[in-house]
């Protein structure tokens, strides 16, 4: 679905129609984080090889689907995706209407059988989650329900959530269809992942220089070499220590790689998840 230039501004407009505002109305103020739908340097992943990645998508005008950010499957009714993805570049909140989930595809130009796509029920972002609050997006967490359980099989499985922060070192997978390059905005139809490394909070805060405060409910990740990395498009995606996720894909300081990625904290916000889903035993 190569993503082209144009694909940012048409984005814009149609997020704008679905929030109900036009797209001349949305901000023009920059955001440093340029928060959009990527893996650079990353590897092709095998089908089935993370089957608990979604991809969470928005309906065109034109019918057609677009993927927007990633997700992550914690229940066969309950997707988690970052709160930024819904709520898009200062438009405004997404009409539930125009949202799709496709969950067990490899390579989104071919889904494939056993792939399965679905609307949703309706979605709930964080409530402390405020998207004019700057660079650091404190609480950037949302859930999405869905309207009918997702039929599970190799290809579509729940999450295993972490409840414990990991140790800086941890080696961590993470993997989305963004842009697969800092030079351009092709995209990827096949599923990304590489390889990162945790960093401590210390030295993600060193590294940034100033640009943005590192919160509590947040982790890093960086790769050792700096020219592997999540960016823009992988936003809402797992992040996975051990077959566990403990993160959720937030932000960056581009170009992508050159600085540690950020992460919603899975462990800080297990409560909030067991709390807004009714799901006691994760």
């Amino acid at each position: 679905m190569a993503v082209q230039c144009l694909w940012v501004v048409l984005l814009v407009g149609v997020l704008a129609l679905h929030a109900g505002r036009p797209a001349s109305g949305a901000s023009t103020a920059p955001r440093k984080n340029d928060i959009v739908p990527f893996i650079v340097g990353g590897d092709d992943a095998e089908p089935g090889e993370f089957p608990e990645v979604v991809s969470i998508q928005i309906q065109s005008p034109d019918g057609t689907f677009q993927h927007l950010c990633g997700g992550f499957i914690i229940d066969k009714e309950w997707i988690v995706t970052a709160g930024h993805c819904l709520d898009h570049f200062g438009v405004g909140r997404i009409d539930p209407a125009a949202v799709s989930v496709l969950a067990g595809a490899n390579d989104l130009s071919q889904p494939g059988m056993l792939s399965y796509r679905t609307g949703i029920a309706g979605y709930e972002i964080h409530e402390d989650y405020d998207p004019d609050q700057g660079i650091s997006i404190e609480n950037d967490i949302a859930l999405i329900n869905l309207p009918e359980p997702l039929p599970l099989n190799a290809y579509i499985q729940e999450a295993t959530l972490q409840h414990r922060t990991p140790q800086p070192g941890a080696t961590a997978q993470v993997a989305g269809w963004g842009q697969t390059s800092n030079d351009n905005l092709e995209a990827s139809n096949t599923l990304q992942w590489t390889s990162l490394g945790i960093v401590s909070k210390a030295d993600c805060q060193n590294a940034l220089d100033g640009f943005a405060t590192i919160l509590d409910d947040q982790l890093c990740a960086a790769s050792s070499d700096g020219l592997e990395a999540e960016c823009k498009g992988d936003s809402g995606g797992a992040l996975i220590v051990d077959k566990m996720v403990v993160g959720i894909v937030s932000w960056s300081k581009k170009p992508c790689g050159k600085y540690p990625g950020v992460f919603a904290s899975v462990p800080k916000h297990l409560p909030w998840i067991r709390e807004k889903s009714g799901l006691d035993y994760l």
